[in-house]
Parts: structure tokens; C-alpha cells; sequence
């Protein structure tokens, strides 16, 4: 009996130090938006904004202001 006890006390350390841990999940959707320089798509988290107009790159927003 005290073999089962110490088990399932081994099993509930384990349990807590490596199974119970949230692993950070991202809830960051993936949104392609149009650049409005040249029309390609870019993430938006890569993409560059300006005056409320998106851009791929900083050459197509500096050279479409």
C-alpha cells in the first residue's frame, strides 16, 4: 500500500512540474492585408503602416507618401 501511495505521489510531482504548464499560445491571427504601393500581400505583423494605409516594405511607403 505504501508503494501505491509513494507512485501516485511521484506521479503528481511529475504531473505538476511538466504536465500542468500553459504553454504560452499565441492567439495572433495571421491577417494578409494588400500593400497599397505595389499590391502585394504582407502579414500583418510584418506589414508597415502609415496615415492608416499599409505598406510591405519601408522603400514602398517612403516612395507612396
Amino acid at each position: 500500500m505504501k508503494y501505491l501511495v509513494l507512485f501516485a505521489l511521484v506521479c503528481v510531482v511529475i504531473w505538476y512540474f511538466f504536465g500542468s504548464k500553459n504553454k504560452k499560445k499565441t492567439s495572433q491571427e495571421l491577417v494578409m492585408l494588400e500593400c497599397q504601393g505595389c499590391g502585394t500581400f504582407v502579414s500583418s505583423n510584418e506589414a508597415f503602416y502609415k496615415g492608416g494605409r499599409v505598406y510591405c516594405s519601408k522603400k514602398c511607403k517612403r516612395e507612396n507618401q
